[in-house]
């Protein structure tokens, strides 16, 4: 449960022994220990990042849309401060549609492979390597050697 409201921050903050954080911009204090409150503290979060979000979309079409029409990238606003517009729309081609239309249009083909280059992508079936590695020492070293541990957030799920 969200207990006790301590003064509002504009940053997370942990206490020193780690048991509580304090909600930034609210003050509420959440114990750490409390999986009740910690979850129900980031439900309510993640709704906030979601409706913060649909905000930054809509101010950033806004700057994006007064841009257009004074026909710039860069507004100057108060202070000189520069606001700079990127994104919009991209092109994005399909490499073997184009490919394709492009033989159908008669190019010829080392003019084709100039355009749309084939590329080729290592990947690693984890499942097989594990399996190997299983079977043999050598293959375990190998896999020991080309392995590297990667930290991730933890990621928790809520659900009604």
């Amino acid at each position: 449960m969200m207990t006790d409201i301590a003064k509002p921050e504009t940053e997370v903050e942990i206490d020193v022994g780690r048991t509580h954080v304090v909600v930034p911009h609210t003050g509420e204090l959440i114990p750490l220990d409390d999986p009740e409150a910690c979850a129900t503290t980031l439900e309510a979060l993640r709704q906030l990042e979601s409706r913060i979000a649909d905000l930054k979309r809509t101010l950033s079409g806004a700057v994006a849309d007064a841009a257009a029409t004074l026909g710039t990238k860069t507004i100057t606003i108060s202070g000189g401060r520069k606001v700079t517009v990127g994104g919009g729309s991209a092109r994005r081609v399909n490499p073997a549609v184009l490919k394709s239309a492009y033989r159908d249009a008669g190019m010829p083909e080392e003019r084709v492979s100039e355009i749309v280059r084939t590329t080729v992508e290592l990947k690693v079936d984890l499942r097989a390597a594990d399996q190997a590695a299983r079977a043999n020492p050598a293959y375990a070293a190998a896999l020991a050697e080309a392995t590297t541990i990667e930290e991730r957030p933890w990621t928790v799920s809520i659900r009604a």
